[in-house]
């Protein structure tokens, strides 16, 4: 049996331990080193191809007709992402590569822009957060997202530069607004040209002198983010949320202090963070065990590998994602997702505990998405059923537990799935093993009983 240290690390580091991984004879270290490795090619979404017409659109002013196009690929681009979470490839880089995308949250009604932020995140998921910072920024789906196109010499426009410190680099409340106005005065002439690729416009470019967090001179947008890069605070914020996605909703100080420390001091290497948190002692004390509210994506991408669900229709798995409340590519805001309790609600906590059974048994929710304001209408879709049906298989299950005693099958089953343990109380309700006819049936029942479970929510 797995070591639950290492279903722990699986579960953080990924999307939970694959049926293939149960087979595995790794210690800790060489789980975490078999997951780095795993993850070091870099490897694009590549939905829209270099030679479409996409890579040189009518920006601005789309025809009603690639209106209609480009929603499309952008749900190719939310199906393709998706499966690559599901397919169990580089899952350390697919993970950071969703936290990442919720850090620097945009929207973009532009496919191109979309997959090609998408991918500077992906690129750069483990590698260098100074490197990540200033490719995001220079991109045209980020540059658009916040506005910059609109900030000239003499007509600063400070949504950019806001965002970059309060949520990208310093949070909230570590500058003043003076910074803000100096920031953005400095970003002016960042912007993009049609096809797609980053300029620096000298003539719209306020080159003259600003004052920004106690710093003098004639910045530049380049300059700005060096500056807020010599700032710990910015290792210190980085490192919080860090700790709040993969470790804890309930702060460290300490620990998160000595984690931020060593990540300034490394320059900002992702890597150094990753070590420092997935190979310590603590990181598998029993306290942080089930100690985070799966997100959405993170509830939805072992059910569907582990279940071994084709999807008829993408549109549904896209549906699926805006009952639970986190549309890849749709961030609700710039602030991206809050994640932890905000996860649940009375409507999205009753089909997260249904969604394990509406998976192996094909069914299609009762419920209607909400409704979120301003978001991109590309991910308005109907769950009506396919014409053909969604197919779930659980042959690789019955196959991996046929070993193992039916007195002990609830319990193997369990330790694979569950964070925690499940209560006594909820173990009883389960009808007996006696009962067992059909090893097959048993499973299935089994597997949706415990996606059932409040202990399933956690990871």
């Amino acid at each position: 049996m797995v070591p639950k240290s290492i279903l722990h690390l699986f579960s953080r580091a990924g999307f939970g331990m694959p049926l293939t991984g149960l087979h595995q004879n790794r210690s800790l270290n060489q789980s975490y080193e078999w997951l780095w490795q795993d993850a070091v090619d870099f490897t694009p979404l590549q939905v829209i191809g270099k030679d479409e017409k996409y890579t040189t659109p009518d920006f601005m002013n789309p025809k009603v007709g690639e209106v209609l196009s480009r929603q499309q690929l952008i749900k190719d681009l939310n199906f393709a992402w998706l499966n690559r979470m599901v397919s169990g490839k580089a899952v350390l880089r697919e993970k950071m590569t969703l936290f990442w995308a919720n850090h620097f949250a945009c929207r973009s009604g532009n496919p191109l822009f979309a997959q090609q932020l998408n991918n500077i995140i992906r690129k750069h998921a483990l590698g260098n957060f100074k490197t990540l910072l200033l490719e995001v920024s220079k991109s045209p789906a980020m540059l658009q997202f916040l506005n910059n196109q609109q900030n000239r010499k003499a007509h600063p426009n400070e949504n950019f530069a806001r965002e970059v410190m309060e949520l990208f680099t310093l949070g909230h409340g570590n500058y003043t607004e003076k910074d803000v106005t100096e920031a953005a005065r400095a970003f002016t002439g960042w912007t993009f040209n049609r096809e797609g690729m980053f300029e620096f416009r000298e003539r719209i470019h306020d080159d003259s002198t600003k004052e920004f967090l106690g710093k003098s001179g004639t910045f530049t947008g380049d300059d700005i983010i060096e500056i807020l890069l010599k700032q710990k605070q910015t290792a210190l914020f980085i490192t919080g949320k860090f700790w709040k996605a993969f470790v804890s909703e309930k702060l460290d100080a300490n620990r998160i202090n000595l984690l931020a420390e060593k990540f300034y001091q490394s320059g900002f290497e992702i890597e150094v963070l990753l070590r420092e948190v997935f190979l310590s002692e603590w990181f598998y004390s029993t306290t942080y065990y089930g100690a985070l509210i799966k997100s959405p994506i993170e509830l939805m991408v072992p059910l569907i590998r582990d279940f071994k669900v084709e999807f008829a229709n993408p549109n549904v798995a896209i549906g699926f994602q805006k009952l639970l409340g986190q549309v890849l590519f749709n961030p609700p805001n710039v602030a991206g997702w809050p994640g932890g309790r905000n996860w649940i609600d009375s409507s999205s906590l009753s089909f997260r505990m249904r969604m394990g059974r509406i998976l192996l048994n094909d069914e299609i929710p009762d419920q209607l998405p909400k409704q979120e304001g301003d978001n991109n209408n590309a991910f308005d879709v109907q769950l009506i059923r396919p014409k053909q049906k969604n197919e779930a298989n659980l042959m690789h299950c019955i196959t991996h537990f046929k070993e193992v005693k039916d007195d002990q099958l609830f319990d193997a089953l369990a330790q694979w799935m569950m964070a925690v343990p499940v209560s006594p109380a909820l173990r009883s309700l389960f009808r007996p093993v006696s009962s067992i006819n059909d090893r097959s049936v048993y499973i299935k029942e089994v597997l949706m009983y415990l996606t059932t479970l409040p202990e399933y929510q956690v990871g």
